[in-house]
């Protein structure tokens, strides 16, 4: 599903019509885990700040629009709770969107939806010194780790051992929907959408179409599976 993405990606956004490192910022924008995916590979592909501003605000705004749409529809789509739930994870770029898309349609479905985009997000590494020692040898650049992922696994393996009693994980929990609600006014909070005019309306619609055809290729995988 990522080489798909990156595929298409490139294909939708290519060097010809957009600066190389911006098309490969967007590929990993939307192939890995958004605005984290970009800010890493930044510097690897010596993008310009504009374009790694830009490039997190289109991400923003083609993920924002996926996680509405995918609410909007998720009672409709033919899909079970964990089926829907890998379709989030599968196809939307910020994790804080997966996660607001995917509580909607149950726990089962947010669980899923969390296990395939931290497998997403565990890819990040790998890739970025793929194009750091292969593509871009030159660049000595400090590949940044998403450090998230470790504390996601702790904090999973802690609930699964049952160290903590639910007196203790209970008020917890409540608290991370409080901090789920301040990131997602922070996504918004650093939406800059007219900044998008720069390159036209034609990159939406671009993500758009990447959108669709990944999604509609997910629920096919996730069906026949």
């Amino acid at each position: 599903n990522i080489l798909l993405i990156l595929a298409l990606a490139r294909w939708l956004w290519p060097a010809s019509r957009y600066a190389r490192s911006m098309g490969t910022l967007l590929a990993m924008g939307s192939a890995i885990c958004g605005a984290t995916a970009i800010a890493t590979m930044s510097p690897i592909v010596e993008a310009k700040e504009e374009e790694t501003a830009l490039s997190v605000g289109i991400i923003t705004v083609l993920g924002m629009f996926g996680s509405l749409l995918l609410i909007a529809t998720h009672t409709i789509i033919p899909l079970e709770q964990p089926s829907f739930g890998i379709l989030v994870g599968a196809t939307l770029q910020e994790t804080g969107h997966v996660v607001a898309t995917a509580t909607v349609a149950g726990v089962s479905a947010l669980e899923f939806a969390m296990l395939a985009k931290l497998t997403r997000v565990a890819l990040l590494i790998p890739i970025a010194f793929f194009y750091q020692g292969i593509i871009n040898h030159k660049a000595k650049v400090k590949v940044a780790k998403p450090w998230f992922i470790l504390g996601f696994a702790a904090m999973s393996l802690v609930r699964t051992l049952g160290l903590f009693p639910d007196s203790v994980v209970d008020p917890v929990l409540i608290m991370s929907r409080y901090l789920l609600v301040m990131a997602m006014a922070g996504i918004g909070l650093n939406m800059n959408v007219s900044a998008i005019r720069q390159v036209g309306l034609d990159v939406l619609v671009r993500g758009a179409i990447l959108f669709t055809i990944v999604a509609s290729i997910t629920i096919l995988l996730v069906q026949w599976l």
